[in-house]
């Protein structure tokens, strides 16, 4: 199924920290920001993807972590 699939990964890590008050102490909220370049990607995947992209996923989505923007180009 991903035996034809390419990519370029041009992504850095951004440090993030903030209070919790709750807690009351800094919070890590570290990850990964730019951009991944798929090609040849299944359409079960490109499914996927598109939910995703709708819902967000992983942890921190309400401090915005999680989100992406798909972009499809027929080339």
């Amino acid at each position: 199924m991903f035996n034809s699939l390419e990519y370029l990964s041009q992504t850095f890590v951004v440090s993030r920290k903030r209070f919790s008050s709750r807690q009351q102490r800094r919070i890590d909220y570290s990850g990964f920001q730019g951009e991944v370049y798929l090609k040849n990607v299944p359409l079960e995947v490109i499914e996927f993807l598109l939910y995703g992209e709708i819902l967000a996923v992983g942890k921190n989505t309400s401090f915005g972590a999680g989100c992406y923007q798909l972009k499809i180009l027929n080339r």
